[in-house]
């Protein structure tokens, strides 16, 4: 083993021979560090959980919305199509055609 390693195991040995040693301030900072950790925890746990929640709400929310948008689009769209339909398949009638020299008869198969 090279020299770092062995500093390194040494360095090891020692902080978990002062682990294992049982004192008072170990005890109080191991305590602190338990009754302060978890409630942060719980708190990032409660915050992620809310922000993921209303994320995904106002996706939808936006999403739906962009769809009644485009429906609405493509209602005026269509409806101003079956309007100038509606139109034009009053203007040309059976007059117009017998107009041209068509029959009836004619008439019916092309419509």
């Amino acid at each position: 083993m090279s020299k770092k390693e062995k500093g390194a195991m040494e360095n090891m040995k020692k902080l978990l021979d002062w682990i294992k040693r049982p004192s008072i301030s170990k005890r109080l900072i191991f305590s602190f560090i338990l009754v302060l950790t978890v409630p942060i925890l719980v708190l990032a746990a409660s915050s992620y959980y809310t922000a993921s929640s209303t994320l995904h709400d106002e996706i939808m929310r936006s999403a739906k919305d962009n769809v009644d948008e485009l429906n609405d689009i493509i209602n005026q769209n269509v409806g101003s199509k079956e309007t100038d339909v509606a139109y034009f398949s009053e203007w040309i009638n059976q007059n117009a055609y017998k107009g041209k020299g068509l029959t009836p008869d004619r008439f019916k198969r092309k419509v």
